[in-house]
């Protein structure tokens, strides 16, 4: 050999063993993640279960009767009906404007009505009247036609009614405030057959009254007076006119204790104590009989819309008897809303009417509430010139776009959760779907788990939300809903899901259900072991098991190779051997769930962690002759990993030794020459000849 080409020889075998490790290194790298990709436990194990948060606000559009805020998705309160100008009552007493100042729902031995009592205007232009219409019980609304009025074809001296009640007898109590009187008027006859106050005759000695604002018939035969500007003050008064129980000084307006300016409503409670709407104080109070403050909602100098404040308000009302909840219902007048309030005094609801029931240019003035046993309000409105009926729908559905979390990619999705409040008569419902089409599925109360199954894959999940209540006055609230995934790996395949959620299935139909499994794998894995017999032997497996996870299978000599190819033969059986459960995703540890605003929401089960019988049979059967077992498929259809994982092995080691045993030799070859130099990578090869 000629010295030069002595020189290069080492530098190209050099060379040429570092580009075959490369290749090898790749090689390993690649086998390694075929075998992987064949391993679903790996593949899931590889992809991190995901969280993400719905974002309620952005999810879709809410329709009229739905509204998001800091709380959740939450019913709406809206007009469910409506009483102006344009009824035919309005109409048939030649109105043309509506101002009505008092609402009353009551009954006597003729039926149920819709007491009104509407001021009219001062110049006659519009006409005063107190009204009753039939509302028969069962009817959603009353008639528009009137069973009675009161007007002044009937009373040429009234002047502004602003208040009306039926009595029990048929009669009707009314505060003519223009006329400084509180009459009772005989229905049939419509002359007054009883009176406190002078007509025409203000005063604030016995038997007179400044500025009759309202009144009420006590169940005792007692009428409660709120006498307003100029008498600041509440009288009780007998049959005879004597006064029983007062509140207030007399003419003498103020904010201490047993003083008042400007009453608007008083109501007795159950227990004795008076509720109070003290308006240019901007509180409602409640006293007892003594006259001392044992309630108060609003602060004094305070007229605003802020917690604990109201401004002007004109009545207030305690929810009491039948189903009610001792909360106070108050005319917000001058904010223009209706708030409920619990005696701790925490607002349940405010009803902002300008927002409920929009008048372009007009600001809303409440004046008188009703609450119905449906739990909607009737309000009567002076601004709006209208009586409403509020409250929320029984029922509202919206349905979210499908949502990706912003991963466009394909997703097995495992959980979901969602936060909900449901006071008593109310519901929350959430269904799913994936990818926008098939079946809605019904997420239990609060939030569970997705069965691993065609239903879970697909790279958007979209949600439907159904909200109901019995209880108008009431809404359920939906707090946010969150979903736990994962990224699709190449184990997921629909197949797989559908064996997983068939055995499910079976498993939940009977405990003791048989059945058999057929590995339709493809790949295939071989093994070989030595035993204390001689010769060689062959066999091939597909497990058959019950449900229980038996089989079996057995090798035919001491040295025997098993293989597991795809829906290979039975095994011949020698024993029976235990095999694990295929039946269905392993459920979440209990470390591995998460609280949801509230409600427990399950991990992400992984998929494809159970081997199926027939690829552990054939595992078994090998391995039982004496051979290493097969590689087999999954439980889920994919390749067999164990069988690529040893190709990989063995792949590697063969690039890896073959090449380094033949650069060995030339090595060995080359020591025969004296090569002082270097060549072109820095090797010094430095042996002598022997």
């Amino acid at each position: 050999m000629k010295p030069g080409s002595a020189i290069r020889a080492p530098g190209l075998r050099k060379r040429t063993a570092l580009t075959t490790l490369a290749f090898a290194a790749l090689a390993a790298v690649a086998a390694l993640a075929a075998g992987l990709a064949a391993c679903p436990e790996a593949a899931a194990a590889s992809s991190a279960t995901q969280r993400y948060d719905v974002p309620l606000a952005a999810a879709g559009t809410l329709p009229s009767t739905l509204a998001v805020d800091a709380a959740g998705v939450r019913l709406v309160p809206r007009v469910l009906w409506r009483l102006d100008a344009s009824s035919a009552l309005y109409r048939g007493l030649g109105r043309t404007i509506a101002d009505p100042r008092s609402i009353e729902v009551a009954s006597d031995a003729g039926g149920r009505y819709l007491v009104i009592a509407d001021r009219g205007t001062a110049d006659g232009s519009q006409p005063p009247f107190v009204a009753l219409l039939p509302w028969p019980l069962g009817q959603p609304e009353p008639s528009t036609s009137p069973a009675w009025t009161y007007t002044r074809d009937d009373d040429p001296d009234l002047s502004q009614p602003f208040s009306a009640q039926l009595l029990s007898d048929g009669n009707v109590l009314i505060a003519d405030r223009g006329a400084y009187r509180v009459f009772e008027v005989d229905r049939t006859t419509k002359k007054p057959v009883w009176q406190y106050g002078q007509t025409n005759t203000p005063g604030l000695d016995t038997g007179l009254l400044e500025d009759p604002f309202a009144a009420t018939r006590l169940p005792n035969g007692d009428t409660l007076i709120c006498d307003n500007n100029g008498g600041n003050r509440v009288l009780e008064v007998d049959s005879t006119g004597a006064v029983v129980w007062r509140y207030g000084v007399d003419g003498r307006p103020g904010s201490g204790p047993g003083h008042l300016t400007m009453c608007h409503s008083a109501q007795r409670l159950s227990n004795g104590d008076t509720l109070i709407a003290d308006s240019a104080d901007d509180r409602i109070i409640e006293v007892d009989k003594s006259g001392d403050t044992v309630w108060t909602y609003g602060r004094v100098g305070h007229a605003d819309a802020l917690p604990g404040d109201v401004s002007g308000a004109n009545f207030a009302v305690r929810l009491e008897g039948g189903n009610e909840n001792g909360d106070t219902l108050i005319a917000d007048t001058d904010n223009g809303r209706v708030i409920e309030v619990d005696q701790s005094g925490s607002v349940l609801d405010d009803y902002d009417l300008a927002a409920i029931d929009p008048h372009p240019g007009l600001s809303s003035e409440p004046r008188s509430l009703v609450r119905l046993d449906d739990g909607s309000t009737l309000v009567a409105d002076s601004k709006f010139g209208d009586v409403t009926r509020i409250g929320y729908s029984k029922t509202a559905t919206f349905v979210t776009a499908a949502l990706d979390s912003g991963r466009a990619y394909k997703k097995v999705f495992g959980a979901v959760g969602y936060g909900a409040s449901r006071p008593t008569g109310t519901d929350v419902r959430v269904a799913y779907r994936i990818d926008g089409h098939g079946v809605w599925r019904t997420v239990p109360a609060g939030g569970g788990t997705i069965a691993y199954s065609a239903a879970a894959f697909g790279a958007a999940i979209q949600f439907r939300v159904t909200m109901s209540t019995e209880d108008r006055s009431v809404t359920p609230t939906l707090s946010g809903i969150t979903v736990r995934y994962r990224r699709w790996g190449p184990g997921d395949t629909r197949k797989a899901a559908q064996s997983a959620h068939a055995a499910q299935e079976a498993a939940s139909r009977s405990a003791q259900a048989t059945g058999s499994t057929t590995d339709t794998s493809s790949g295939s894995g071989g093994g070989t072991g030595g035993g204390n017999g001689s010769g060689t032997g062959s066999g091939s497996a597909v497990g058959s098991g019950s449900a229980a996870g038996s089989g079996s299978g057995a090798g035919a000599s001491s040295a025997a190779t098993g293989s597991a190819t795809a829906g290979s033969t039975a095994a011949a059986a020698a024993g029976t051997t235990a095999l694990p459960s295929a039946t269905a995703p392993p459920q979440p540890a209990a470390s591995s769930a998460s609280t949801i605003s509230g409600e427990l929401v399950g991990m992400l089960p992984t998929a494809g962690s159970a081997l199926s019988a027939s690829s552990a049979a054939g595992s078994q059967g090998g391995a039982a002759g004496g051979g290493a077992a097969g590689g087999g498929a999954a439980g889920d259809g994919s390749r067999g990993h164990g069988a690529w994982l040893l190709v990989a092995v063995l792949f590697c080691a063969t690039l890896l030794v073959v090449p380094g045993a033949a650069a060995r030799r030339r090595l060995r070859a080359l020591q025969r020459y004296d090569h002082p130099e270097p060549d072109a990578v820095g090797w010094v090869v430095g042996k002598q000849p022997h």
